[in-house]
């Protein structure tokens, strides 16, 4: 059994944010949803999480934007980015910084799947098996 982990959720949907805090809590993590990257930032800074769920496609400052802060900024913070769009679920589409730092799924996202992903991206991070 995974340990319960701490994500924070970026999606400018608010329903899909709050239906992925329950079924993380249901699972045994702690969740927090956020709208946009810049409040995202502002958790970040405020207390650790183990992973950070983004949407690529946010208001303001994008998905990629923020993975690429955070990879920077939190270097034990795993990364999972989530998208609707097939365009961007090619490895070619992310700057070569986060083509093997993240993890990523479709959107919607396979909830059988998510919480071994989000296990997976934070071992990754926390054991420093990063590329640079």
């Amino acid at each position: 059994m995974t340990p319960p982990l701490d994500v924070l959720i970026v999606d400018d949907n608010d329903d899909l944010g709050l239906v992925l805090v329950e079924f993380l809590q249901q699972v045994g993590h702690h969740a927090v949803a956020v709208t946009d990257a810049e409040k995202a930032i502002v958790e970040l800074e405020s207390r650790p999480f183990d992973v950070l769920l983004t949407d690529v496609r946010l208001p303001g400052m994008s998905g990629i934007a923020l993975a690429k802060d955070a990879v920077k900024r939190w270097p034990q913070l795993g990364i999972v980015i989530s998208s609707g769009y097939s365009d961007t679920l090619s490895p070619d589409y992310f700057p070569p910084e986060l083509k093997n730092n993240i993890f990523v799924v479709p959107k919607p996202c396979d909830l059988a799947t998510l919480p071994q992903t989000l296990a997976d991206a934070a071992s990754r991070a926390q054991n420093g098996s990063r590329a640079t």
